[in-house]
């Protein structure tokens, strides 16, 4: 079976979820695959979209992934939640807050995001 191809973003947020998982942290493995992209970059997808979808893991005792992440789960978690959340800022704010023009700055992130997603 021929392996799906996955977007520069993709691979990001398949390297950022080792921080999620229970077990230590490959951190020289993640640098190398995550250093061609700008310092904002990174924090944007860990803190919007890898975070979001992984953290509940470390929240479980025991943490039921150790081992690392199905990378095709993952992304597809990621994207399903990222238009969630910009279905949830149009219809009523991001996280229960009316909208505003953080809001929609938020807004305009996820917008980039699902267009680089599809890219």
């Amino acid at each position: 079976m021929m392996e799906k191809m996955r977007t520069d973003i993709e691979e990001l947020w398949c390297a950022l979820s080792d921080i999620f998982v229970d077990n230590e942290t490959p951190y020289q493995e993640m640098a190398k695959r995550i250093s061609h992209h700008d310092l904002d970059v990174i924090e944007f997808h860990l803190f919007y979209n890898v975070a979001p979808a992984c953290a509940s893991n470390l929240y479980a005792t025991p943490p039921p992934i150790w081992t690392g992440f199905d990378e095709d789960d993952l992304i597809d978690d990621i994207k399903k939640m990222a238009l969630w959340m910009i279905g949830n800022a149009l219809f009523g704010g991001i996280f229960g807050h009316s909208i505003t023009d953080g809001t929609l700055r938020k807004l305009g992130k996820y917008c980039k995001n699902i267009s680089m997603m599809q890219s």
